[in-house]
């Protein structure tokens, strides 16, 4: 399967961009949720677009939450895909992070990045640190954000 160079993570919460306007961990912190079936692959996933045009921004930067309000009305992380493949193949991940193309109906960009839910929270952390710190171009605010 193909993939662009290019993906977003939209940012719900101050928390996951600090300061300095740079990506906090938070962001990439591959967390289990009991409202979500487990995957039949043992994967964690979290949810990613997939930027092949500007569509692709344009559909993340006008996604609602079930009270209307915005769902990422702190913005999004454009994440480096080559920088990805390079994390992944490090002695620490050894390929048990990944990630899939999932279109939804309301969003054709629509994706995931996998994690192995065998990774310990630990491993998580750095993995989680590592996707912050060196895969990420820059921060995107959300033009519809009214703050």
């Amino acid at each position: 399967m193909s993939y662009p160079t290019e993906l977003l993570r939209g940012i719900t919460a101050k928390d996951q961009i600090d300061d300095d306007e740079f990506p906090s961990s938070v962001l990439f912190y591959f967390t289990e949720r009991d409202n979500l079936p487990k995957r039949s692959d043992n994967n964690i996933e979290e949810s990613i677009n997939w930027r092949d045009d500007a569509g692709a921004d344009d559909v993340l930067f006008n996604q609602l939450k079930e009270d209307k309000q915005l769902q990422f009305r702190f913005g999004a992380a454009v994440v480096c895909r080559h920088e990805l493949d390079r994390v992944i193949q490090t002695n620490v991940v050894n390929h048990q992070l990944s990630y899939e193309r999932k279109a939804i109906p309301e969003n054709k960009y629509h994706g995931n990045l996998l994690l192995s839910r065998d990774v310990p929270p630990r491993v998580r952390k750095k993995i989680s640190a590592t996707i912050a710190t060196m895969c990420v171009k820059k921060i995107m605010p959300n033009p519809n954000n009214q703050l």
